[in-house]
């Protein structure tokens, strides 16, 4: 029970309990996110077709996701001001 009460408590659950979004719509927009952070930037349009999921819905999911990426992006792989640096959506 004790790790099942932890996960309800973590910030990126409670985070992504606010998107509503289907999984697969979230997992590409994280997807997006994690390769605009890395040195290797992906366009929106491989990971659609990678994801299977309309660039439209990742643009989306990404607007629904960006306030909430403090919580849902680890601090090791990213700092806040990296995150400032992304595209607004």
């Amino acid at each position: 029970m004790g790790c099942e009460t932890e996960r309800f408590e973590s910030p990126i659950f409670i985070a992504l309990l606010h998107v509503k979004r289907s999984p697969i719509s979230i997992a590409a927009a994280v997807i997006y996110i994690i390769t605009q952070l890395s040195d290797e930037k992906k366009p929106l349009r491989d990971i659609s077709v990678a994801t299977g999921v309309a660039e439209g819905t990742i643009r989306n999911s990404y607007k629904d996701l960006y306030p909430h990426l403090p919580k849902i992006i680890p601090a090791w792989y990213a700092k806040e001001e990296d995150l400032k640096n992304l595209q607004s959506p």
